[in-house]
């Protein structure tokens, strides 16, 4: 599956949601380092896009990186400051 995702990203890097996709498969198989820098490339493609802006913060979190991650979550309330799962997450 990680391989699938890989190829899917090396065919459209541009794409947000294959960069997105290829973090999630690298965080599953604890790849961690690698997981972030895809996340990353992918908010950046997307910056209003608050699913990827969330799962960079939950990967953030996951990583150990607490303070990072809860300036992930907060600009991601400022695009979307009414959504429930962002404030959920927030405060864990």
């Amino acid at each position: 599956a990680l391989r699938l995702r890989a190829e899917l990203a090396a065919l459209d890097a541009r794409s947000a949601g294959n960069r997105m996709a290829l973090a999630d498969g690298l965080w599953q198989v604890e790849r961690l380092a690698e997981a972030l820098a895809e996340a990353e490339a992918a908010a950046a493609a997307a910056p209003f896009e608050v699913g990827l802006r969330r799962r960079r913060a939950e990967l953030l979190a996951a990583a150990g990186k607490p303070d990072e991650a809860v300036a992930a979550f907060e600009g991601a309330l400022r695009v979307t400051p009414e959504d429930p799962g962002l404030v959920q997450a927030l405060a864990r």
